[in-house]
């Protein structure tokens, strides 16, 4: 069962349910940040930019939680792989 909380609608539903059963590992995620939004400004040691305004980052389920509150991020969910039919 998933636990609402003021950061849910930043987080992906299917991203918050695995984060309330890993506490510990990091995951590979995607964060989508408003337009103009500096990455800077979020203080990540690794990412990688896919478009102007989506990164990639692996990140310990603290640094998710952590980075929903920051108002430069629009949405955080899972990076995974996506395989064309």
């Amino acid at each position: 069962m998933i636990k609402y909380n003021t950061t849910m609608a930043k987080i992906h539903p299917q991203l918050e349910q695995l984060l309330q059963t890993n506490e510990a590992k990091p995951m590979s995620v995607l964060l989508v940040m408003k337009e103009d939004s500096e990455v800077s400004s979020l203080g990540l040691q690794s990412y990688k930019t896919l478009t102007p305004n989506v990164i990639s980052a692996i990140l310990s389920p603290q640094e998710i939680r952590e980075l929903s509150k920051k108002p430069e991020i629009l949405a955080i969910e899972e990076d995974s792989e996506v395989e064309i039919l």
